[in-house]
């Protein structure tokens, strides 16, 4: 019934307001809607997960372009994930680009030596100027958790070293000194 009331929702707006909307945080939308779909065959469901993808974030990097520079991090990576769910789901071999060229830009040149990304959840250089960017809020958890999150779906697809390795990294670095035993 969530699915039929968000539908109904965006329904009203047209690409233009839709894309307008998804200028602000909307979290795993289209995600929870692809498994949705995996779960019921619905069409709706899907074309509803497709219409909460953001265009202006998605196609640089379906054409394997780095704009990530200035985005809030806790914003983007969901819609990522989101993207290699829509992979699993529809075979649509955009979404493994989408998916496979964000995670290598993050972790080979927006990344920590522990494995996080991010100060103050933005990247706010650009791709290989981290040195600058240390603070005493680089490397937010959250981020590191959503890009594990990511990680593990790349790694049932092709389960490369480099994956698992970045995953202990951030999980040993970015995830587990936060916990309060």
């Amino acid at each position: 019934k969530m699915a039929a009331w968000a539908k109904k929702r965006t329904d009203r707006l047209n690409d233009e307001q839709m894309q307008k909307m998804l200028r602000t945080e909307f979290g795993g939308m289209s995600e929870s809607l692809f498994n949705l779909y995996a779960i019921t065959n619905d069409p709706d469901h899907l074309a509803l997960a497709k219409r909460f993808e953001k265009h202006s974030f998605l196609d640089p990097l379906q054409n394997r372009a780095d704009k990530l520079r200035g985005l809030h991090v806790n914003t983007h990576v969901p819609q990522v994930i989101a993207a290699a769910r829509g992979y699993e789901i529809t075979g649509e071999e955009r979404y493994r680009t989408i998916s496979t060229f964000f995670w290598n830009q993050v972790v080979r040149s927006r990344s920590y030596v522990t494995g996080g990304t991010s100060n103050g959840e933005l990247w706010k250089s650009e791709p290989y100027h981290l040195s600058g960017q240390l603070g005493s809020t680089t490397e937010e958890s959250c981020c590191s958790y959503n890009m594990l999150k990511l990680t593990s779906h790349l790694f049932s697809w092709d389960p490369e070293p480099e994956y698992a390795e970045y995953y202990e990294r951030a999980y040993f670095n970015s995830i587990l000194p936060v916990q309060d035993p």
